[in-house]
């Protein structure tokens, strides 16, 4: 049995040193329990909704652009700090950016992906790649840098309002997580706008080419709260490219099965029915099925309507109007 199971994880060793991500994220966690590993359990689902496939896109270069939109809890910022960490040791002379609207978000992702290079009691990542260690640490910075000296780190981690200017370059990749922190942002034109441009004036001219001469690639993980987010915009600029992956999964398939159910720890039906009673009917859209807000208009909620047969006496306090406008739609 031992022969065996030795002979497999000496396969997806060498697969994982030849950039094949399906093997490197699973022999990444060959040392860890399995109801403490991270991907194994996601795997099938993972490989379902093709998101393990859309990242070995990127690194065939098969995409320039991938758009990412997942539940709440899918894993999406882990498995791109997985991704992120089997770049940096195949690509070792190339530096990424990751951003974020938080702070908190990218101390997280930047403690993960060192923790990931660095602990080699739960994790591989030094089998795959002997021949590199980590170099340079700056936690205030959020940064550090593996094999030889370059003018940026591999790893760099940056938020929205932050300076960037001259401090952050990426070359491989540009990973934009979440720019709208919630309901009350998209709901905000002006909000909208400039996190727009935060993203094609600030995130975006960071990026240089690689050491090779291609050009830098993107990959962006959101919630959809809006049409006019980020991923939105970004899809109406590039639409019928093939360069460009979409990934947007919601919580459960044709058939009413989930599409998150993971070996350990994954999302039923029956969770996703109980959330659905709990929340209301836009959030859990947003949040649950990758439909942002404007898709079918602002309805007035059922049970916030007050009818009457006779009007109050006495009055009104405050009389509005509401209209649907010609101006959109098919009505």
């Amino acid at each position: 049995y031992y022969d065996i199971l030795n002979t497999y994880y000496d396969i997806l060793l060498c697969e994982a040193q030849n950039k094949v991500v399906d093997s490197g994220f699973m022999y990444l966690e060959r040392k860890r329990e399995p109801k403490e590993r991270f991907y194994m359990p996601r795997r099938k689902q993972f490989l379902k909704i093709g998101l393990t496939q859309a990242l070995q896109g990127m690194i065939d270069d098969e995409y320039d652009i991938l758009l990412m939109s997942l539940i709440p809890g899918a894993g999406k910022t882990t498995i791109e700090k997985f991704f992120l960490c089997l770049v940096i040791g195949w690509f070792p002379k190339d530096f990424n950016l990751f951003y974020s609207h938080s702070g908190d978000i990218t101390r997280m992702f930047y403690d993960g992906t060192l923790d990931i290079v660095t602990n080699a009691d739960d994790y591989s990542w030094k089998d795959i790649f002997p021949d590199l260690s980590v170099t340079r640490t700056d936690a205030k910075m959020e940064q550090f840098n593996v094999s030889k000296y370059k003018p940026f780190p591999s790893v760099q981690c940056t938020s929205v309002g932050s300076k960037n200017a001259g401090k952050v370059r990426a070359s491989k990749f540009l990973l934009v997580d979440d720019m709208i922190g919630g309901i009350e942002e998209a709901l905000n034109p002006n909000v909208l706008d400039k996190l727009w441009d935060k993203y094609a004036v600030d995130a975006r001219q960071r990026k240089v080419q690689d050491t090779d001469g291609n050009n830098c690639k993107e990959i962006h993980i959101a919630t959809r709260w809006s049409v006019n987010d980020v991923i939105g915009r970004i899809q109406r600029m590039y639409e019928g490219n093939k360069r460009v992956k979409v990934i947007s999964v919601p919580d459960v398939d044709e058939n009413g099965e989930s599409n998150f159910d993971y070996e350990f720890g994954g999302f039923t039906k029956e969770f996703f029915e109980d959330q659905q009673l709990l929340m209301d009917d836009i959030s859990y859209r947003c949040l649950y099925k990758q439909q942002p807000i404007e898709r079918e208009g602002l309805l007035f909620p059922e049970d916030k309507i007050r009818r009457y047969l006779n009007l109050p006496h006495g009055e009104s306090e405050i009389t509005t109007a509401q209209c649907d406008t010609k101006g959109k739609g098919t009505d």
